[in-house]
């Protein structure tokens, strides 16, 4: 039986080498986004563009600032105030594959995990969903999808 690889639709966006994250900033030690005190990794790119985003500056998909896995690991774990991570957006779920690599180190040193997306849990546990999407939400704690956002074409994020 011949499989195919899922390829995301935004592929030709999203130039993020292998091991690496598009991020478009980061917050340490946070107690306001998600339970507990956390780090929080927003990611670069969206195609909502939803009218109440909190992160417009997130929505191009042009390489901001290239991340390595290695890198963003140390980074979340060297402060031991970090009980946990969250990732938002930009969409996270544009980087699921390299986010969920990230986050099944981060659930082995005792960190929870969460991420917020403008997808709803449907969409990504759908055949169409972005590539990684399932391994994704296979290490996360709590998903915080569209079903919960403001505007009808999109989320918070």
């Amino acid at each position: 039986m011949k499989t195919t690889q899922k390829i995301d639709p935004l592929l030709s966006l999203i130039a993020v080498p292998p091991g690496y994250l598009n991020v478009m900033g980061y917050w340490d030690a946070s107690e306001e986004n998600g339970p507990g005190c956390r780090a929080v990794v927003w990611l670069q790119g969206c195609h909502r563009h939803c009218s109440d985003c909190a992160n417009p500056q997130s929505w191009s998909f042009e390489l901001n600032e290239l991340i390595s896995i290695d890198r963003m690991f140390r980074t979340i774990v060297r402060n031991p105030k970090n009980e946990g991570v969250t990732f938002a957006g930009g969409e996270p779920f544009w980087q699921a594959s390299a986010l969920a690599l990230l986050a099944k180190r981060l659930k082995a040193e005792g960190l929870n995990t969460m991420a917020y997306t403008g997808f709803t849990l449907e969409r990504l546990l759908a055949p169409y969903a972005p590539a990684g999407s399932q391994a994704l939400l296979d290490q996360l704690d709590l998903v915080v999808d569209a079903s919960v956002c403001k505007t009808p074409v999109g989320c918070f994020l």
